[in-house]
């Protein structure tokens, strides 16, 4: 009798230690993603070029968090996807969006060059290649002149407004962590829309 007692209590005494290192483990992973997001993703710089073609340039700031640039250093190809619309406002009527453009920053770094890689989808299928880790941050976060279309494609004394958001790709773990952690984002981020109205 008292052999079975003792056995049960080691039983549970393992049981409860390894739920407290599961809760303690937990805890530490919450608390630094809480840290890490401390500062949101945004869209900044935003510059609208109206010569001939209607244009516009903008940067994602706070995306390089330490999970997105180990996942980087470490071969795991990541990616920025960037929506940008054109709406026409029209009153009291829905606004009519006129354009939209939705595409990709994707960046691969290789461990035995020690380059990286960083395809621009809207600027075509070939990749620039560059040993420097501030380059590469910069050509991933930054849109420069996208093309929305033609002046003459829009109405004299309308308003119009662009809209802008941009989202990563959350960090894929190795097994048995993906199981484990599967409630937990590593490194994704989207940003609210950021707007900019003017008149033609």
């Amino acid at each position: 009798m008292h052999f079975f007692t003792i056995s049960y209590n080691i039983k549970n005494a393992k049981k409860m230690k390894k739920r407290r290192l599961l809760f303690i483990l937990l805890s530490l992973i919450l608390l630094s993603s809480t840290f890490v997001y401390a500062e949101e993703a945004g869209i900044d710089g935003v510059n609208i070029t109206r010569e001939g073609d209607l244009q516009v340039s903008f940067n994602v700031i706070n995306v390089f968090t330490g999970e997105v640039e180990e996942a980087i250093a470490s071969g795991i190809p990541t990616s920025f996807t960037f929506t940008v619309e054109l709406h026409r406002k029209r009153g009291l009527w829905f606004d009519r969006t006129v354009v939209k453009r939705r595409f990709m920053h994707t960046v691969k770094y290789d461990t035995l060059r020690e380059e990286y890689s960083v395809t621009l989808e809207e600027k075509g299928p070939a990749a620039v290649a560059t040993k420097d880790s501030a380059a590469m941050q910069t050509l991933m976060a930054n849109v420069d002149a996208l093309h929305l279309l033609p002046m003459e494609k829009l109405n004299r004394g309308e308003k119009y407004r662009i809209s802008i958001r941009a989202e990563g790709d959350a960090v894929h773990l190795p097994f048995p962590l993906n199981r484990l952690l599967f409630f937990v984002s590593f490194g994704s981020f989207k940003t609210g829309w950021h707007l900019e109205e003017f008149l033609y």
